[in-house]
């Protein structure tokens, strides 16, 4: 073995452990002739790593601004009597100068597309040749120009526990854009600027006082459908070396991710025929024809999230200070599906827009995952 050749770590091998020592004491000598040979006793270092290696990662750049953001609030409150309170609140935050990384400056990846990175490749792989002004792989850069912005309305309305009951009522009106995906587009990081998270949520809550020291608790939430933008793969249209290309780089006047934000199916649907008549069947950058793509007759782009959970107390005072309770709680007590749908919705796949599991059906015990109940007692004294 060369010093240099990859481990076939993507195929199966019958190297053994010892093969495997052996193989990395026999090149470890060179390896560090050439990369720590040249290494200065004292005073400044003549080169640099990367003029070595010819890549690096999680380069911060000379001219690095810090992340800080400007939050602004206001809110009122109004007394409506029988111990209740109404309230809005209003509040935005802007983040500016935030990290997006890690990228890839030098675009090594659009290698695969059959284009040249930014800094033309080495004949030689790897090249520990310092003259030589060339590059084996991306060069990683921590890049400090995202933004991102947050608007929220929430308006509540409480009341205090009084005649045996209390409750909360709370709807928030909300919207989070933020630059989601930069390496998708190196050329333009807003192009994947858009909307992530749900736009509404609606959640009641309360408990109710019975006779004989039983309480009643209940919680009702509601939260619309994520926002999504519809993909094709195997394509790269810009020279990225992304070939997970995202619809709305591809047809003008499309939103990043205003699918379940804005945009519905006759969005779609529309945007997909844009597509076929203006760039299907041209080659991508990456040698490949663009697909024809069909919208199936029955999709879903995702589903809000609903869950109805109940808890029931006896409480029994044995003193004073002395008391056990026994309790039953019921999370998604309708066993609603709350279906969920992977990741962005590849469009020229046969399973686009087809649920793939359910909320937490996986690992969530409790609210919103697949109905559950449990049983439980406490001693406090």
């Amino acid at each position: 073995m060369n010093i240099g050749d990859p481990l076939p770590v993507n195929a199966l091998s019958n190297i053994t452990l010892g093969e495997f020592v052996q193989v990395i004491n026999q090149q470890v000598p060179a390896l560090q002739a050439r990369l720590f040979g040249n290494t200065p006793k004292s005073g400044p270092y003549s080169v640099s790593n990367i003029e070595v290696t010819k890549q690096g990662v999680e380069i911060y750049p000379a001219d690095f601004p810090l992340l800080h953001s400007y939050q602004t609030s206001i809110g009122i409150q109004r007394d409506l009597g029988h111990d209740m309170v109404i309230g809005a609140d209003w509040v935005r935050r802007q983040g500016v100068h935030n990290n997006l990384g890690e990228l890839d400056l030098n675009r090594f990846n659009r290698t695969a597309s059959g284009l040249s990175p930014v800094i033309p490749r080495c004949a030689t792989t790897p090249d520990f040749n310092v003259g030589d002004e060339c590059s084996t792989g991306g060069i990683t850069f921590w890049v400090p120009e995202g933004r991102s912005v947050y608007n929220g309305l929430l308006v509540k309305i409480q009341k205090r526990l009084s005649r045996h009951y209390q409750f909360t009522a709370s709807y928030a009106l909300q919207r989070l854009l933020t630059i989601v995906s930069a390496s998708a587009n190196l050329d333009n990081y807003f192009a994947s600027y858009g909307p992530t998270l749900p736009k509404q949520n609606l959640n009641v809550g309360g408990v109710i006082e019975f006779p004989w020291r039983f309480k009643l608790s209940l919680n009702s939430s509601i939260i619309s459908r994520t926002p999504v933008n519809p993909i094709i793969t195997g394509i790269d249209l810009n020279g990225s070396g992304n070939t997970s290309f995202p619809l709305s780089e591809a047809v003008p006047g499309l939103r990043y991710n205003c699918f379940n934000y804005g945009c519905g199916k006759s969005q779609l649907a529309q945007a997909v025929n844009t597509f076929n008549s203006t760039v299907a069947g041209t080659r991508a950058r990456n040698g490949a024809i663009v697909p024809k793509l069909t919208v199936p007759s029955n999709y879903d782009l995702g589903t809000p999230i609903f869950s109805q959970d109940f808890r029931i107390t006896k409480e029994f005072a044995i003193r004073e200070r002395v008391k056990f309770m026994m309790f039953g709680e019921f999370f998604n007590a309708f066993n609603i599906a709350n279906l969920t749908y992977s990741g962005s919705p590849i469009l020229n796949s046969a399973t686009f827009g087809q649920p793939t599991g359910r909320v937490g059906q996986a690992s969530t015990f409790g609210s919103g995952g697949p109905r559950a109940v449990q049983v439980g007692s406490r001693f406090t004294f």
